[in-house]
């Protein structure tokens, strides 16, 4: 079953971030499709089994603010 997940993130308008973010996003499980809207600062994971928590860590290491 394919879940989907929003993630609004402030940041993605810095130059190199959607790199950043894809590239860590590759090494994750279940991921199987992400796609990044810099205009409306959403990340957006489609897969299954998706770990959300795991994502928003990964994401803010990275160094981009998760909006809660």
């Amino acid at each position: 079953m394919e879940n989907e997940i929003v993630l609004k993130v402030e940041g993605l308008e810095i130059e190199g971030a959607k790199e950043k973010i894809l590239r860590r996003a590759e090494k994750m499980p279940g991921i199987e499709h992400l796609s990044i809207d810099e205009d409306a600062g959403t990340v957006t994971v489609i897969g299954g089994d998706l770990d959300r928590l795991g994502l928003e860590d990964e994401i803010e290491g990275l160094g981009y603010q998760i909006v809660r």
